[in-house]
């Protein structure tokens, strides 16, 4: 279980902050409690002027890959655009190739399908070969495609890599690679997605080539921005530093004008015309782009944000949301087997990862599986499909460990691997499955249990009672987006007291509302979940200390704030 806690804040350095940026002193307090305290990362917090974004041609190679495409145009070459099967690989795809067709490039596009592995593979060359093709540009993959990159270079095709995952020492012998993670690399912030690699690299064309290009770039670059707002939320980036505009004005563009496909989505989800948030896009949008990709079929995804029959647009929307269901439905039938193949894994791993495998497992769905039992048990979960000749996985971590670190030594055993601190995919033979899990029992002997420490969740503020007004919101909004490395402000509050207490849910009631009563209003407040959690002790006239957070309820399409309730107890 997580534990709140709260720092010790320099109050002086707080005063300081807020006269420096003419702001209160609670929006100060909580930008020094969260360490958000230099010029360079407190203005994204004050501004939405896309000013702000970093130039694209700090990022390594950039110029290089300009003049090459460049070179293409004039010379009408052929360009292959190769993504990733995910919201972001999906999402650079597209927005690439809607700019250089626009730029009138004979431009075509391929996301791995089916079983087909992660990243270029050597068909794809050949295939673009066959056709003549000139040059390829890579989205989210392409850093650790060595043989492939020499293999195009064999077939005088040359390779921009754009790309944002780590890389190794060795880098593929590529004509350019764009991302900010290589070591060489002077651009101010590593975290960006890699759809917002390709825009940055749309946007550093636009500025060599002004607007002869595109003349109605600002709407096209509206566009541009969803689908970066959407693969940022998608690949759990921190919403920081310019991860925070973009998202900003993305959100913005979805909710008042969702681009072609998004808004077909958008309709056939139920979503259309409300009010989303950072959270309702990871939640509601991302997973049904994703699940195109997950069960095989991301090629949907792209035709749907590239048709230009609305018509067509809606057929697809319509298989997309499919796709998601089933997805959801293997992952209901099959969680009951990998919760029990779990559990049989703890005293193998020293209670530092829980593991499922079994040829049951659709390899769709790894992820999710994983996730959940990350949320379940606070520690390291690996997921599995067992193929009849390949081993297809994935791995997440709660937040706290770092599970490069658990894969990097078993490297040599595997065909492919790659994703982030807290989310990786591999794959290998099925024949290597045994020794692989050998060398992992081996590997996480090596890992203390202080490298996994107990998760902590930080309160922002105690607020008196006379701060507790619908006010409040402006602050929320001016921290807004929340997302991963931007939770949702979380406060602490004494001796509240209840005003009246009732059960919700229609069947079998499972959820708490209160009525607290901060002095001027009366707020309902909200624990979800077990009504176990309170101790079932608490009533109307008691007091109480609660951990919570702000939100706005939307009901028959009227806005009611309300409070979130964490953690709550009787007042001592």
């Amino acid at each position: 279980m997580a534990q709140y806690k709260k720092n010790n804040v320099d109050k002086v350095f707080v005063k300081a902050i807020s006269k420096k940026y003419s702001c209160d002193l609670l929006t100060a307090y909580i930008l020094v409690n969260r360490a958000i305290t230099t010029d360079e990362e407190i203005p994204f917090f004050f501004s939405d002027d896309l000013n702000l974004l970093h130039n694209p041609f700090l990022l390594p190679d950039m110029d290089k890959s300009v003049s090459r495409i460049i070179q293409a145009k004039e010379k009408n070459e052929k360009i292959l655009i190769f993504g990733d099967r995910d919201t972001d690989g999906i999402s650079g795809t597209v927005i690439l190739v809607d700019y250089l067709k626009g730029l009138g490039m004979d431009v075509s596009w391929q996301i791995p399908i089916g079983d087909e592995p992660y990243g270029l593979s050597i068909k794809a060359i050949d295939d673009f070969s066959n056709k003549g093709g000139n040059l390829i540009i890579t989205v989210d993959c392409g850093i650790s495609n060595f043989v492939e990159v020499e293999k195009a270079q064999t077939l005088g095709i040359e390779v921009i890599i754009t790309d944002h995952h780590i890389p190794k020492a060795e880098l593929p012998l590529a004509k350019a690679i764009v991302n900010p993670k290589l070591p060489y690399s002077s651009y101010p912030f590593q975290n960006l997605s890699g759809c917002v690699v390709a825009y940055k690299l749309i946007i550093a064309l636009q500025n060599t080539l002004g607007m002869n290009g595109m003349p109605d770039f600002i709407k096209q670059q509206s566009i541009y921005l969803q689908f970066s707002a959407l693969s940022t939320i998608a690949d759990i980036l921190p919403l920081r530093n310019e991860n925070r505009l973009i998202v900003k004005h993305g959100l913005s563009a979805i909710i008042n004008n969702p681009c072609p496909g998004l808004s077909e989505l958008l309709l056939i989800l139920g979503l259309s015309g409300i009010p989303l948030t950072a959270e309702d896009l990871a939640w509601l949008i991302c997973p049904p782009i994703n699940a195109s990709g997950r069960i095989g079929s991301p090629d949907i995804a792209v035709n749907l944000f590239l048709e230009k029959d609305s018509r067509e647009r809606i057929i697809l929307a319509k298989k997309i949301k499919a796709m998601n269901e089933k997805r959801r439905r293997l992952g209901t039938k099959i969680w009951p087997e990998v919760e029990r193949l779990a559990i049989q894994t703890f005293s193998l791993f020293e209670n530092k990862l829980v593991m499922a495998a079994d040829e049951t497992i659709h390899r769709g769905i790894t992820g999710i599986m994983a996730t959940r039992l990350t949320e379940k048990y606070h520690i390291p979960a690996m997921v599995a499909h067992l193929g009849e000749d390949l081993v297809f996985g994935s791995i997440r971590s709660p937040g706290n460990y770092d599970i490069r670190l658990l894969l990097e030594p078993l490297e040599d055993a595997l065909l492919n691997w790659g994703g982030h601190q807290n989310a990786l995919g591999f794959s290998l033979n099925r024949s290597l499955w045994e020794q692989f899990i050998d060398r992992l029992e081996i590997e996480i002997g090596t890992i203390s249990s202080k490298d996994i420490p107990e998760e902590s969740i930080l309160i922002d503020a105690e607020l008196p009672h006379s701060y507790i007004t619908p006010n409040i919101f402006t602050l929320i909004d001016r921290f807004a987006p929340y997302g991963k490395g931007n939770e949702q402000l979380l406060f602490f509050s004494r001796c509240l007291p209840v005003a009246d207490c009732s059960l919700l849910g229609k069947n079998r009631p499972k959820h708490l509302k209160y009525i607290v009563d901060t002095g001027k209003y009366k707020w309902p407040a909200i624990l979800w979940g077990s009504t176990e959690e309170t101790g079932d002790d608490i009533d109307t006239g008691d007091k109480v200390d609660m951990v919570y957070s702000f939100n706005r309820n939307l009901y028959k399409g009227i806005e009611y704030p309300q409070i979130i309730i964490k953690k709550i107890e009787k007042t001592a």
